[in-house]
């Protein structure tokens, strides 16, 4: 649910980049991109899919469906959330079998909208156990513990008179697979929802970060799909924590020295205190 305290484990970081970016000239132009450009709101959806997949498994008998969403409006608020946390045993298994998982869906805006992060935020996260050491499901079949998740961000670039609402996203590395990881895939997509839907970027396990320009007038969606399944006999824990972050088209601009060296001294000291209260953008256990 929306939340204006949302995000303070963050501490003095962001109010530091904040600083930063008003003492650079024509810097806050690429703080809150969506707050402008985006007046009808960012929406967040979770889904979650986890249980037991045999031979003869069904949904209704073997597994937990969950979903949750979340809408934001700059004047509402700077935070949106949806957080599915659901858990499943099978049929018939050793006490400690169960497939549970959590998935999120983060939205900030970045300042000044919001109090902390330098651009609109984006995290997207799954994480959870999967056992799967004596487990059957509801037809007396070995059964393999498997969590299905994704999280989800939608916005418009709005085109308004005067304003410039072009501008891109910028995607964070993506780590390589894990054992048992099926499926884990970053997408963005032009126009969801319409004949005229096209994915403008699809960011695959091991890529490189990417930036991706976005364009007035068109709608946009930020995904994580993940799968993650445990054979017969194992139970290992799994998480993927992404992040991506959403600006208007840089310009140049003019900037005095000094200016310069006090905004990059702020940055510095800013992103460090980030990183220290931040977790790494791609984790696994």
């Amino acid at each position: 649910m929306s939340s204006p305290r949302a995000f303070t484990r963050h501490g003095l970081g962001g109010p530091l980049v904040a600083l930063a970016l008003l003492i650079l000239p024509g810097a806050s132009d690429a703080a809150s991109h969506l707050a402008t450009c985006s007046l009808n709101g960012v929406t967040v959806q979770t889904n979650l899919r986890v249980g037991y997949a045999g031979v003869g498994s069904t949904t209704a008998g073997d597994f937990d469906v969950r979903s949750d969403s979340d809408h934001i409006v700059p004047a509402a608020g700077i935070a949106a959330s949806a957080t599915n946390a659901t858990s499943k045993p099978p049929a018939a298994g050793d006490v400690k079998d169960v497939a549970q998982g959590t998935v999120r869906s983060d939205f900030e805006y970045g300042v000044p909208t919001g109090p902390f992060f330098p651009l609109d935020d984006i995290k997207l996260e799954v994480a959870g156990v999967a056992s799967a050491l004596n487990s059957f499901n509801s037809v007396g079949n070995p059964a393999a513990a498997e969590v299905t998740a994704s999280a989800l961000v939608d916005f418009h670039l709005d085109v308004l008179s005067g304003v410039d609402c072009d501008g891109s996203i910028e995607l964070e590395a993506l780590r390589s697979l894990r054992p048992f990881e099926l499926l884990m895939e970053i997408n963005v997509i032009k126009d969801p929802g319409t004949p005229a839907a096209s994915t403008l970027y699809t960011m695959l396990p091991g890529s490189s970060n990417q930036v991706v320009a976005l364009y007035e007038g068109h709608s946009y969606q930020v995904r994580l799909d993940y799968q993650f399944l445990v054979p017969f006999g194992i139970d290992p824990p799994y998480s993927i924590e992404y992040g991506a972050s959403i600006s208007s088209t840089p310009t140049a601009v003019p900037i005095s020295g000094v200016a310069l060296a006090i905004a990059g001294l702020l940055l510095v000291i800013g992103f460090a205190v980030l990183s220290h209260w931040r977790s790494p953008s791609n984790s696994a256990t």
